[in-house]
């Protein structure tokens, strides 16, 4: 896996063979990187992003703090070369008009690049997104 942000169906884990890391929550992970406290070069797999944008009342909201933390702290990261696996336990990736997002439910679908910028798949897999560490381009 490249460095950067990898939002991906859970499934998508053992269909292409690909180990986890060591595993956070969303919160933890938003406070890693506010307080600049992640490891150099360590890979983490995060889980909760899909419960915390269903769970939140203002999307919006939660998607312009959580873009602008990794936007704020794009030259740390960078510097720090991690991997992010996002794991989707609940929630589903759906293409929307040519933007992947993530459905939490029937009617609300989150799009990706309200979070981590403009989202590719890596391995032409639907069910899989990256981004690389610098939000913003």
């Amino acid at each position: 896996m490249d460095t950067g942000f990898h939002v991906l169906e859970r499934e998508v884990l053992e269909e292409h063979g690909l180990p986890t890391f060591q595993e956070i929550s969303v919160v933890q992970f938003l406070k890693l990187i506010r307080n600049k406290k992640l490891i150099n070069y360590e890979d983490y797999t995060v889980y909760g992003l899909d419960r915390l944008v269903s769970d939140i009342e203002n999307q919006e909201r939660l998607c312009n703090y959580f873009h602008n933390i990794l936007r704020d702290h794009v030259n740390y990261l960078v510097n720090s070369e991690n991997t992010f696996q996002f794991p989707l336990k609940s929630g589903k990736i759906k293409i929307g008009a040519g933007n992947p997002t993530i459905a939490v439910s029937k009617n609300e679908q989150i799009p990706m690049h309200k979070l981590f910028g403009a989202m590719t798949s890596p391995e032409s897999d639907p069910n899989w997104f990256w981004h690389q560490l610098n939000v913003e381009s």
